[in-house]
């Protein structure tokens, strides 16, 4: 016998009025036994209607829904009576939930249930949450739940009333579907409602929503209480949905390094028993995205554990996941995390290197990267060395101080290579990090310092070093500070300043600072006193010549071998001396000629500094016959003053007066005492620079002179 669906609504219709009756007047049963009864029938009705799908496939489901017709029961009066509801979700609601349409929740959410009532139907559908689909779970939060509790026209809107706290308004409200309610529903529906007190009934989603919304990625104590709901259960899962959640946020969450630290621990705790059991999927998933908010923090003791559990593949995934955060880490961090790296591969080198491990790997440049990444940055060059890798094929992936590391090594032949030289230098001058010049010579000049490297020996190496430098430096130069100039001449540059020549100088601004000028000035000068002659004569022109580019009223500094100071009493010497007439005419001209008409007492006590080389040989022409008629005191004080030209100016003073008969002892004790006197013992053992002295400077005062110069430390060695 076929059962038609109409007689089968009646019976229902029949039974639950019935039922309903029982549960509003005085009946015999219990409220146990009535809801017992309510949930057989119930069974009944959903079985029935599961045979009648069965029986008619055809029957439209939206034609049983009003079949039953579960909304025509309700009266204002019944939608008041918590039983009535209770009832009426049990037979009429929850057996035709399966073949509701989602228009059936819309118009639920707009009864005018009382909150327990509409905390009853949470009770019913939160029973039967496991045999709802996701699908339709998630409609029954969207429409009916959060419609319900957002309507303004309620008398109690949020159902707050009555609920003792933040977890009970959850718990009442809401029931198993609160996992499908963003945070900041909650906090729309209840202006009061605690996430942190609530913490233990909150989806891992949620927690991640809590985290970012509730200060905790600056606070540890709040980062703690998530991690301890994240534990409680699968933390496996609880922590994978955590981070997955943060990990799709619009921007990266950025956590405090403490409190990232922490959770990084938490973190690492959790998933580290799992390690064994991942896949190559599961490596990226976690690497590349999950971790990624907490990975800045993985340590290098987590690090080393990992690899340990790893194939050269899952290791791989490893550091290009940790490479996407490296910029985050901190410095000693990332050397940390490199040296691990260099470790692990030393001691795997031989499976690194097989065919399965270098997959896609075409040479050393692509080796680096996959196994190093960007910590490839951070490993000593002789590590490289170690590994097999050939620094100038990796030119691209090397550091500044790699490059400098690899320049300065002997075993590269970069020194005594110009070719080799050249592509390096290409390489640093070539890069679009601005600063890697700087950090290059910066590293440079720390390992000359240390293995005592003044120069460098390779005369054309050099040459392409300095001018590939110099030409780097051009366009900044004009904005140098005279700080920047001593760095570069006084540090960077030492090993080099043997090839300065006179157009070298070309690339420097003519409107520098004085102290600017000094400081180049500085650096030659310290320079010459430790190059051997043999190299140093560039340098030497180069000084020269620089000391004639100095603005008016700047005055070079005491060359190689001037006393900086004189024990000449200065003020009694110029105490009557008569200077304005000469100030003047230094002011409006420096005509050599014309300034022979002034004593070389006032020369000495005027502002001759700003005389140029040749100048000064047209008053020593013009004052060195008379030279013994004037005391000691004046040459030096006149000496001093002019001591940034003195040496170019006796050079080109030697060319004119070769055959000077008068004795010219004074002066030469003079320049015995405030030159000779201070040249070093290695320069007084270097031909070349003792010859340039005694046959070109020097010349045209030895003839009158007998026996041993006067004045000289280590004379015995120069008898005439």
């Amino acid at each position: 016998m076929i059962i038609f669906p109409e007689q089968i609504a009646r019976a229902v219709e029949n039974v639950t009025l019935l039922l309903l009756c029982e549960g509003q007047t005085n009946s015999s049963l219990g409220q146990e036994e009535l809801k017992l009864v309510q949930t057989d029938l119930g069974q009944i009705i959903r079985s029935t209607l599961s045979v009648l799908v069965h029986l008619n496939p055809s029957q439209q489901t939206s034609d049983l829904v009003a079949m039953f017709g579960a909304l025509d029961t309700f009266t204002p009066d019944s939608l008041q009576s918590t039983d009535f509801v209770q009832a009426w979700v049990n037979i009429r609601f929850l057996p035709l939930l399966p073949y509701l349409p989602n228009s059936f929740m819309i118009h639920l959410s707009q009864m005018n249930f009382t909150c327990a009532g509409y905390q009853e139907i949470i009770k019913g559908l939160s029973q039967q949450f496991g045999v709802i689909k996701a699908e339709q779970q998630k409609i029954i939060y969207t429409h009916f739940i959060y419609g319900f509790l957002s309507r303004t026209d309620s008398t109690d809107p949020g159902c707050i009333t009555g609920t003792l706290g933040s977890k009970d308004w959850l718990q009442k409200n809401f029931g198993d579907f609160a996992v499908y309610a963003p945070l900041e529903d909650l906090q729309k529906l209840n202006g009061n409602f605690s996430s942190f007190e609530s913490l233990e009934l909150l989806t891992p989603s949620q927690a991640a929503q809590l985290t970012l919304t509730s200060g905790a990625l600056n606070d540890s104590t709040k980062m703690e209480a998530i991690f301890d709901r994240l534990e409680e259960g699968d933390a496996l899962q609880n922590v994978d949905q955590f981070l997955t959640a943060l990990s799709v946020a619009p921007e990266i969450p950025d956590i405090a390094p403490p409190v990232r630290d922490f959770a990084m621990n938490r973190t690492f705790n959790i998933i580290s028993v799992h390690f064994l059991q991942f896949e190559v999927s599961a490596w990226i998933a976690w690497f590349h995205v999950k971790l990624i908010p907490v990975l800045p923090s993985f340590t290098t003791e987590m690090l080393t554990q990992t690899t340990a559990q790893t194939n050269c593949t899952n290791y791989q995934v490893i550091v290009k996941g940790m490479g996407k955060v490296s910029k985050k880490m901190p410095l000693t961090r990332r050397k940390g995390i490199a040296n691990v790296l260099v470790k692990h591969l030393k001691q795997f080198l031989a499976t690194f290197n097989k065919r399965a491990c270098r997959l896609d790997i075409q040479n050393d440049a692509e080796w680096l990267e996959v196994n190093l990444g960007p910590f490839s940055k951070e490993v000593n060059y002789s590590a490289f060395k170690e590994l097999n890798i050939t620094g100038l094929a990796t030119l691209d992936s090397l550091s500044p101080d790699q490059k400098a590391e690899l320049v300065l090594d002997p075993s590269s032949g970069a020194l005594e290579n110009v070719t080799v030289l050249t592509e390096v230098f290409g390489s640093i001058v070539g890069s679009p990090d601005d600063g890697e010049l700087d950090r290059f010579w910066e590293a440079c000049a720390a390992v000359t310092a240390q293995q005592n490297i003044t120069y460098i020996t390779n005369a054309a190496v050099r040459d392409v070093m300095l001018n590939l430098t110099l030409t780097a430096l051009a366009p900044r130069f004009p904005t140098f500070q005279t700080s920047d100039f001593t760095l570069w001449f006084q540090v960077n540059l030492v090993v080099l300043l043997a090839s300065v020549r006179p157009a070298s100088l070309s690339v420097i601004p003519l409107n520098i600072s004085c102290d600017s000028f000094k400081a180049i000035i500085v650096a030659f000068d310290e320079s010459l006193k430790t190059l051997p002659g043999s190299v140093s004569a560039d340098l030497q022109s180069s000084r020269d010549y620089l000391a004639q580019s100095f603005p008016q009223g700047c005055r070079p500094p005491y060359p190689v071998g001037v006393c900086s100071e004189t024990v000449v009493d200065v003020e009694s010497l110029c105490a009557s001396a008569n200077t304005i007439p000469l100030q003047d005419h230094l002011a409006s001209a420096n005509s050599s000629g014309t300034l022979c008409n002034f004593s070389l007492g006032d020369l000495a006590c005027s502002s001759v500094e700003s005389l140029s080389a040749d100048s000064l040989v047209t008053l020593l022409e013009c004052k060195l016959p008379n030279s013994n008629s004037y005391p000691i005191e004046t040459w030096k004080a006149f000496f001093a003053k002019v001591a940034g030209v003195l040496d170019e100016a006796l050079v080109r003073y030697s060319d004119k007066a070769r055959n000077l008969t008068q004795s010219l002892s004074t002066v030469l004790d003079v320049i015995g005492e405030v030159k000779l006197n201070n040249f070093t013992e290695a320069q007084f053992k270097d031909e070349a620079f003792i010859s340039r002295w005694f046959n070109i400077r020097l010349g045209p005062f030895l003839p009158s002179v007998t026996g041993k110069v006067p004045v000289m430390p280590y004379h015995q060695e120069f008898q005439l």
